[in-house]
């Protein structure tokens, strides 16, 4: 039996790799196995399985070879694939996921069994991708070098075990509204739109209102007994990027009110279509909400974007003017020099009243927050802070700064500079670990080493749903003392001491302040600001 005299070049160089790695034939001639004998009806099949060239005789292997190190190289691309798609779909959850983890972390918090998760799904496949990578390393990288292949087709069976265990987890192929619809269907109902609203980004809000509405829609072909909706269809509906929010409210919409005007509708289901329409209301108010922000942001990067195309417009327009007055220098040196410097006297004079355009611009778009303060700067801190005055008995409807401390120093004295006899003060402070507390009061801070009553007094974490109200009539509320800064409390609760940012004597502990401290705790401040309210 004679090699294929055409067989090619890649060919002849893997068996030339693998020939020093294998073993020598059992046939006597000194060669090397270069053969592997898959034909169970070959002579040889019983007791030769792997053999040399000299093997290669009718009466011992009668059929056409099959190299080993191709074989070997096949059974090494199956491993390798096995290996490249897990790595794959691994990259492919984590681009997701930079975006939408937090969408799928407040899922998480609705759902009964954390195995159906999302991070649980990636944690078993990073487990399958270790088990493999592990399996690979011990039992088959050493086999493939040495071109053991009667060995390495013992490992089939593992690697359809691998790869059953990665088709069980393939639907994560499809990562977006599809596969988080598939995990917290039951859960997506329970999450209310205020805290989606709150805890989401847009981009994450949106795949939650698009899911949201796709549990609409089945409920409603549930109610309907529609039995001629093709899921199938719908799921499409969640991927496709032409299917916005708004058309798909318009057209729940009209479905809804065409179904509503029809005579056919017992009571039960009319009150069901009327939870449906009401919280297809909610969805749209959220949308226009969500509209309006984004259009704020829009306008305020465009006026950014128009700010700076003037400024590069002033700038090319100075080197023109500059270029010009280079080539007049030679006639008249001195008349140029004064010309350049009124230039760009005027140029910085146009350039600051941009800026201060710009500047003011900001600032009314800062104009929204109620509270214009360093320390609570997200929504959800200023969204907090009003529940809190809400708690109280009032609304949180002005805010004026009275004292910063990196604005105005951290000395007790700098705080009754600014801040004694101004009645109705909100405290806040910034700890070095970053923890946000304070406290009200609607007494004034001037006075000598004296507490004040107040029984509308109350401290706040902003880590705390709930405010800390002052308790025994308020008798000890504040203590005003000119070398304190504000000190909450008869223990003191919240005792902010001078020089606060650089010292650790300021500290929180339990008296008056029912639940606001479990103990004292010395604290060094990072930030502290006093607003009148």
């Amino acid at each position: 039996m004679q090699i294929d005299s055409n067989a090619n070049s890649t060919t002849l160089q893997a068996i030339i790799q693998h020939q020093e790695n294998l073993e020598e034939c059992n046939c006597g001639s000194q060669e090397k196995v270069m053969f592997y004998c898959d034909e169970q009806k070959c002579p040889s099949f019983a007791h030769q399985r792997l053999f040399c060239p000299s093997c290669m005789r009718p009466d011992k292997h009668p059929h056409a070879p099959v190299f080993i190190a191709i074989r070997n190289k096949n059974v090494s691309n199956e491993w390798n694939q096995l290996r490249q798609e897990v790595v794959n779909l691994k990259q492919k959850i984590i681009n997701w996921m930079s975006i939408h983890e937090p969408l799928s972390l407040l899922l998480d918090e609705f759902i009964i069994n954390p195995e159906i998760s999302l991070w649980c799904k990636y944690n078993h496949l990073k487990i399958l991708g270790e088990d493999i990578e592990a399996f690979y390393q011990i039992n088959f990288a050493e086999l493939s070098i040495k071109g053991e292949i009667l060995k390495l087709q013992e490992l089939n069976n593992n690697l359809n075990g691998f790869r059953e265990r990665l088709k069980q987890l393939e639907f994560l192929n499809k990562i977006g509204p599809i596969v988080l619809w598939m995990l917290y269907s039951d859960a997506i109902p329970l999450v209310s739109h205020q805290i989606a609203l709150q805890r989401l980004s847009l981009p994450n809000y949106e795949v939650f209102i698009k899911l949201r509405l796709y549990k609409m829609q089945m409920s409603l072909n549930y109610l309907l007994k529609d039995q001629k909706v093709d899921q199938e269809v719908y799921l499409r509906i969640l991927e496709n990027p032409e299917e916005s929010n708004e058309h798909f409210i318009q057209k729940m919409c009209s479905k809804l009110k065409s179904i509503a005007n029809t005579d056919e509708l017992n009571i039960s289901n009319a009150l069901q279509i009327g939870e449906l329409r009401s919280e297809l209301d909610s969805i749209a108010t959220s949308q226009m909400l969500i509209s309006i922000i984004q259009k704020m942001k829009e306008q305020e990067q465009s006026t950014i974007d128009k700010f700076n195309e003037r400024i590069l417009g002033f700038e090319e327009s100075l080197r023109k003017l500059s270029e010009r007055l280079i080539n007049q220098t030679k006639q008249n040196k001195k008349y140029s020099d004064n010309l350049v410097k009124s230039l760009e006297n005027r140029l910085q004079i146009k350039q600051a009243q941009e800026r201060n355009h710009v500047d003011q611009l900001r600032q009314n778009f800062e104009s929204f927050k109620l509270l214009n303060s360093k320390i609570l700067k997200t929504e959800t801190q200023q969204n907090q802070m009003r529940k809190f005055f809400e708690q109280a008995g009032r609304n949180l409807s002005f805010s004026q700064l009275l004292y910063r401390g990196s604005q105005h120093s951290f000395s007790a004295s700098s705080f009754h500079k600014f801040c004694d006899n101004k009645p109705f003060t909100l405290t806040i402070i910034q700890t070095s670990q970053g923890v946000i507390m304070g406290g009200y009061t609607e007494q004034s801070w001037e006075g000598e080493d004296n507490y004040k009553q107040d029984q509308n007094a109350w401290l706040f974490n902003i880590e705390e749903p709930k405010i800390f109200k002052v308790n025994d009539d308020g008798k000890f509320a504040i203590v005003t003392n000119q070398s304190f800064g504000p000190t909450f409390g008869g223990g003191y609760d919240l005792h902010i001491s001078d020089d606060c940012n650089s010292k650790y004597q300021s500290y929180i502990d339990c008296d008056t302040y029912n639940g606001f401290s479990k103990g004292k705790q010395l604290l060094r401040i990072e930030e502290i600001e006093v607003f009148s309210v």
